[in-house]
């Protein structure tokens, strides 16, 4: 049986769905709504990342598949390391805060990972288009902020090809 009472909603204009996150109302929600939702989705102990916390500074693409880092302390137990793949946090790079009782990284950490992310990419650049306005430098040198692969290099370059493709291709909607 649908865990959802309310899924017809979707189907009848009034409400919406992004995944298995379902918006029991009308309209698109806000930046606080959306952090909400994904509050009472992910574990207490989760700190949105990547893709995830993307959708939920942005409202672009969708917050799955879930994208979470896990605070060093303390250790999860062996069941939720088994249910939720998570890295650990990185206190120099992944800035967090909170926000309507989610944990989540600050915008530009966010822009970081989704950089570096394996979500499609013309999910990641339409993020990074609206992430880009939080960040105090240019997006290009975030690729430098942490050590990578030349494959997770190349991948975040291709999201930054893909951002520019936006531009040139949507100028009257990327300005």
């Amino acid at each position: 049986m649908d865990p959802f009472p309310n899924n017809s909603l979707p189907l009848q204009g009034l409400g919406l769905s992004f995944g298995s996150v379902e918006w029991n109302h009308p309209r698109f929600p806000t930046l606080h709504e959306r952090a909400a939702l994904l509050a009472t989705r992910l574990p207490r102990w989760a700190i949105a990342s990547g893709t995830t916390a993307g959708w939920v500074w942005t409202g672009m693409g969708m917050p799955e598949p879930w994208e979470v880092l896990r605070p060093p302390r303390p250790a999860l137990s062996p069941l939720q390391r088994t249910l939720w793949s998570a890295r650990e946090q990185n206190p120099r790079h992944h800035i967090i805060q909170r926000m309507s009782g989610l944990t989540l990284l600050s915008a530009e950490a966010t822009a970081r990972e989704v950089l570096f992310s394996s979500t499609p990419v013309d999910s990641r650049a339409a993020q990074l288009w609206v992430l880009e306005s939080f960040c105090r430098r240019p997006l290009a040198t975030l690729l430098s902020d942490r050590k990578s692969t030349v494959s997770a290099r190349g991948n975040a370059q291709r999201a930054l090809i893909a951002l520019a493709g936006l531009r040139e291709n949507y100028p009257d909607i990327t300005r």
